[in-house]
Formats: structure tokens, C-alpha cells, sequence
């Protein structure tokens, strides 16, 4: 964009389609869910991103920190949402414990396992204004 004919703002339209011959231009999450009893109780998530002919693991995250504004995971149909960090083990995790709460009632408490067939399980992040969410469902969900 140029005002006066001095570009004030340039805009990468890619974002919105972030996908070039059949292959993801953004991270690929693989999510791990951890189990305390019967209740999912908490998740480690890894990136993966297309390097031209394979998808490899993303593991400098320094780069990731700077560049997602946020990143969470869900369990069924997001009734189980929580933040993920970014730590310096290299390591993104979140927990599903009750100890997040909007408007007086918990967003991340555990989730039974037998629940997770009723709206699968979800990963979504922030790139400036896109969002991006890989989904995992069970068929006919």
C-alpha cells in the first residue's frame, strides 16, 4: 500500500491461502494427550512444517515464539480449552485443570477419555491476524 507513493504497508495474501501444490505453507501440529485416571488431564504439542520434499520437526522454537501470538488446544468441540507455552526446554505443553476461569467457570478442566469421541480434539495458533486450527475428529463427528 502506498500513500503519496511512499509504500506505508505491504500484505502477504499467501496467509490466506496457506497451501502451495498440495502442501501446507504453515506449521502442522501433532498433539500428545496425557492422561491422569480416566481424565485427560493434560497435552505436549510439536510443529512440523514442509521443508520442499518432507515434513520435518520444528525444534529451534525461538523463531516460533516471536512469530505466533498464541497457541491452544481444545478437547470436544473446544468444551475443554487451554493456552499452550512455549518453554525453554523446547517444550510446548498446556493442562486441562480447571485453573483457567472466564466469567466465573472453568475453561480447561480435565475431560473424561470416553468424552473425546464426541467432538475430537483440536490445535489452533494466531499468526498476526490468521488463524490456523488442525482439527482431529472421529468419523461422523
Amino acid at each position: 500500500m502506498k500513500v503519496d507513493g511512499e509504500e506505508v504497508g505491504r500484505y502477504d495474501l499467501e496467509a490466506a491461502a496457506p497451501i502451495k501444490d498440495g502442501k501446507p505453507l504453515v506449521f502442522i501440529p501433532s498433539a500428545k494427550f496425557t492422561t491422569t485416571g480416566s481424565n485427560i488431564t493434560g497435552v505436549e504439542v510439536q510443529l512440523h512444517r514442509w521443508n520442499g520434499t518432507a515434513y520435518e520437526l520444528v525444534t529451534d522454537l525461538e523463531p516460533v515464539k516471536r512469530l505466533v501470538r498464541e497457541i491452544s488446544a481444545s478437547i470436544g468441540n473446544d468444551a475443554s480449552r487451554t493456552r499452550l507455552t512455549i518453554g525453554d526446554d523446547g517444550k510446548i505443553t498446556g493442562v486441562f485443570d480447571s485453573s483457567r476461569v472466564e466469567d466465573g467457570d472453568p475453561i480447561n478442566p480435565p475431560v473424561a477419555v470416553s468424552a473425546i469421541g464426541q467432538g475430537g480434539f483440536a490445535v489452533d495458533y494466531n499468526i498476526g491476524g490468521a488463524s490456523y486450527r488442525t482439527e482431529w475428529r472421529n468419523q461422523g463427528n
